[in-house]
């Protein structure tokens, strides 16, 4: 009987023997790529297959499939160690999962299939009415495995992607996984694994410890070199902006498990960027919108149950932005934002469900530093597109956080316009507010010119911004609040006209100290304003048209519209400002006038002095006083009181004009009274008042010594003896002396202060030129006469004895004759034989005789008595021929002498 049994167990041996070793190697070598037609439609090969019964293990060599066009898995060595012992502990175990070199191809067909499904998919249908399988998480404890030890070594993977229009592939190499005591149940010693793979320059790396029953994980990923076109490749649909560049590099260290939920916690955190480039468009020629050279990120720490984030610190190096503003007003970076319409307020989808635990998220960054960056701003919305780069960017932000009302202290510098731009203070985010202390040194005026011809048709040829002070922004009601308390200063300004090389206004500098500006209500306060050498080029066309007014962009003098929207008031609605005072030091007007048929130019220089009390608040009441000369030798002051500036109040001005010469104004003359001037001096002394936009006021006009010029063609000229006119008007000392009102409205296009005086003082001249009596009335006492009245000498009839009363009528006449030289006076006598006739017939003798004496007689009448009665100088007097057809006295009792003014 014991023969007997150990004959069996030898057999037994013996089969078992020959089955492990012979039979299952070689059934393996043609089940294997049997199984792998069937399942998955693969024509497969196998190398080599050999068992050890005893070992419980089994190796396969030379494993080579493919789906019939090209290889699909490949493996050089496959071994398997069963844990026999572990049987006995209701485990099915595996001591050992050795992979060599394995081979794996995964295509991403184009609907997003994979090709590993599609091909089980297709050689294994499921029998119409078959249940599904048991969900995960179903209930039923799952089967007990153990794996020792699975080691994965020199693995590849090619990933193919065909869902895109752009094929890509990607080649996973040097993949290796070591994983130890993995097992299906609680195990409390866990499972230890390491996981290294490549694809080309980037690289994955994981290690840490890992049980599946309860699941929990820890340990340490890191994701090195990730490149921009694996991220943009998978990520495309997703990401706001194009990827063109650029590596990303992750690691962390992280806790996991599911024993009350999922928990995750993550450590020692780090993210590289490098080499970043995006855009917004997906031209391949297009320049970056933004670009970075380097980021870190540190310290980063997550806490999934606490719902928690915390940074340590982020530096950012190398920034490049090109920030475009289109003429629509839209961002190139917002752009990819604009179209997306379906989040609300919340940032969740219409109608998506709120999966947020009750919690509230918590984050933090303790410091954030930018270094060596540039903006490129582009803005297309003025009409002069804008290009301006801010460049050596610096700044630091530290203390960020979800406590979004706590203060955020901040740094920050950059470099643009040819100066720099610096500030640091403290901000909170919600709600808003700003601290600030801000620095602008040496900026150039030409960067912002573009927005400066949104205002005026200028370009800006020199100029430079210096600007110190503190910056307050408060936004916790509306409208948002603030202030502005520093200095200014505006150096080497020169502005011209669009289109022409000449400055229109320039100054040497501009001091503002100290500013106060609020922002609501807005209020600007200036303690003092100090402007040195400021030169202005003021020009009238050939329209009449001032150049300053043109150059104003959109101006339309005829719109009222905004006349009041500056306008302050007692109770401080609109725009209020108020200026301490104005120094004014070396200023220069430069004035040319081409309206006129001969060209007017003239300079007022030297003009210096101050204005104090400048506002738009009513009843504010400012000071002028003003000095300078105009031309060579005219000497020039300003003095007044000034109103509330945009007001209805009145302003009072003195203006005073002494040694102007008077050949300066030929133009004017010559437009005016047709003739130019060969000499004498101008003064002025104005009187002006004005309420609102009403002027009036009154011009007191001194001319001494004028003399006249050539005649010219002038259409605006009248056909009058000017000189005569000029002779009435001049006094004995050579001067000529007037008071000319004026009045008008300043909104009014067509009024001309200057215009309006002199027209006023040729209808004089016009005026006594033509009716020179009836100017006499200014220069003599007349006791009552009139202009008409003194042109004619009552004598009695046939008689050379002047009438009762008529001599007063010499006595006026010699008054304006030695009060002014330049006039003569002709006498033409002259008799009326109506009145004549009779009465020199009865005193005999031939009348026609008779009354050509008698009117000789009375023309050498007037001669004498004005001379040796009224001392009028003989070179003043002329004889004309006499006359027989002398008018008549109202009376018809006297014989009118006629008597005519000239000039020399």
């Amino acid at each position: 009987m014991h023969k007997r049994w150990t004959v069996w167990l030898l057999v037994i041996l013996a089969l078992y023997t020959l089955l492990g070793f012979q039979v299952l190697p070689w059934w393996l070598e043609r089940a294997l790529p049997q199984q792998l037609e069937q399942r998955l439609g693969w024509s497969a090969s196998v190398e080599e297959v050999t068992a050890n019964p005893y070992a419980m293990s089994v190796t396969v060599r030379g494993l080579d499939a493919s789906d019939g066009q090209e290889p699909v898995l490949r493996l050089q060595r496959l071994h398997l160690d069963l844990g026999f012992l572990q049987l006995f502990r209701g485990l099915v175990a595996l001591e050992t999962i050795d992979l060599d070199q394995p081979y794996l191809r995964v295509d991403l067909l184009e609907d997003y299939g994979i090709n590993l499904l599609r091909d089980w998919r297709a050689h294994n249908p499921r029998p119409e009415g078959e249940p599904q399988p048991p969900q995960s998480g179903s209930e039923g404890e799952p089967a007990r495995l153990y794996f020792g030890r699975i080691s994965l070594n020199q693995g590849e993977v090619l990933l193919r992607d065909f869902s895109k229009a752009e094929e890509a592939s990607f080649e996973i190499r040097s993949l290796d996984l070591v994983l130890n005591d993995l097992a299906t149940f609680p195990n409390e010693n866990g499972s230890g694994y390491r996981f290294n793979a490549t694809l080309g320059e980037q690289s994955l790396a994981w290690e840490g410890q890992l049980n599946l029953v309860p699941f929990s994980s820890s340990g340490r990923l890191r994701l090195e070199n990730l490149a921009a076109t694996t991220i943009g490749h998978f990520a495309a649909p997703y990401l706001p902006y194009e990827l063109r560049q650029g590596r990303l590099t992750v690691a962390s260290d992280y806790r996991t498990n599911t024993r009350d939920g999922l928990t995750l916690e993550t450590s020692n955190g780090r993210i590289e960027i490098s080499d970043l480039a995006v855009a917004t468009g997906s031209e391949e020629g297009d320049t970056p919108d933004l670009a970075l050279a380097a980021l870190v990120a540190d310290s980063i720490g997550f806490s999934l149950s606490r719902r928690e984030l915390g940074v340590g610190e982020v530096s950012l190096q190398g920034l490049d932005a090109r920030v475009q503003r289109a003429g629509d007003g839209s961002l190139n970076l917002l752009r990819p934002f604009a179209d997306d319409d379906q989040t609300g307020e919340t940032g969740k989808a219409d109608g998506e469900p709120d999966t947020g635990a009750g919690q509230p998220f918590r984050w933090s960054v303790a410091w954030v530093g930018l270094e060596q960056s540039r903006v490129q701003w582009q803005d297309a919305v003025p009409e002069q597109a804008i290009s301006l780069d801010l460049s050596e960017i610096q700044l630091n932000v530290e203390g960020l956080s979800h406590e979004l009302a706590e203060p955020v202290r901040y740094d920050a510098s950059l470099v643009a316009a040819g100066g720099r731009l610096s500030g640091s203070g403290q901000l909170t985010l919600s709600p808003f507010t700003l601290e600030a202390g801000v620095s602008a040194q040496a900026l150039s005026l030409a960067a912002a010119e573009g927005y400066l011809k949104e205002l005026a048709a200028l370009d800006v040829k020199a100029g430079q911004l210096t600007l110190d002070g503190d910056l307050d922004l408060d936004g916790q009601t509306e409208p948002l609040t603030g202030t502005f308390s520093g200095r200014g200063e505006l150096t080497g300004v020169a502005l011209a006209r669009t289109g022409e090389d000449r400055n229109l206004v320039s100054w040497q500098s501009v001091r503002l100290e100290p500013i106060e500006y609020n922002l609501a209500p807005a209020r600007l306060e200036i303690g003092s304003i100090a402007l040195a050498s400021p030169e202005v080029r003021l020009e009238r066309s050939q329209s009449g048209a001032l150049n300053l007014i043109e150059v104003l962009a959109g101006d339309d003098p005829d719109d009222p519209q905004g006349a009041d929207s500056d306008r302050g008031g007692e109770d401080g609605d609109g725009f209020i400002f108020r200026v301490g005072e104005v120094v004014l030091q070396q200023g220069t007007v430069n004035y040319t006038d081409r309206s006129l048929e001969r060209r007017f130019a003239t300079r007022l220089h030297q003009l210096s002095g101050s204005m104090t009390g400048l506002s738009n608040v009513t009843p504010q009441k400012g000071r002028v006083n003003l000095s300078g000369r105009v031309a060579e030798a005219g000497d020039l002051t300003v003095e007044g009181n000034l109103a509330a500036l945009g007001s209805d109040q009145t302003s009072t001005l003195d203006v005073d004009l002494d040694q102007l010469s008077l050949p300066l104004l030929s133009p004017y003359f010559a437009r005016y009274l047709g003739y130019t001037v060969d000499g004498g001096k101008l003064a002025l002394a104005l009187d002006y008042r004005l309420e609102g936009t009403q002027l009036s006021g009154t011009n007191h006009i001194v001319l001494d010594r004028l003399e006249l010029g050539q005649s010219v063609a002038s259409e605006q000229a009248v056909d009058a003896p000017i000189k005569l006119g000029l002779a009435l008007l001049r006094g004995s000392g050579g001067q000529i002396e007037l008071d000319i009102p004026i009045d008008g409205d300043l909104e009014d296009p067509n009024f001309q202060i200057g215009g309006v005086v002199m027209g006023a003082f040729a209808n004089l001249v016009i005026k006594a030129a033509t009716s020179p009596f009836s100017v006499l009335g200014s220069i003599a006492d007349l006791t009552g006469l009139t202009g008409p009245e003194l042109s004619a000498i009552g004598f009695r009839p046939g008689s050379a004895e002047l009438g009762e009363g008529e001599a007063r009528k010499l006595e006026a006449l010699s008054q304006a004759l030695n009060q002014r030289p330049g006039l003569v006076l002709d006498i033409r006598g002259a008799v009326a034989p109506v009145l004549d006739g009779p009465e020199l017939a009865a005193q005999g003798g031939a009348l026609e005789e008779a009354l050509d004496q008698l009117a000789a007689d009375r023309g050498e009448t007037l001669q004498r008595q004005l001379t040796e009665t009224y001392d009028v100088d003989s070179s003043q007097l002329y004889l004309r021929d006499p006359i027989r057809d002398a008018g008549l006295g109202e009376d018809a009792e006297l014989v009118r002498v006629p008597v005519a003014l000239q000039a020399r």
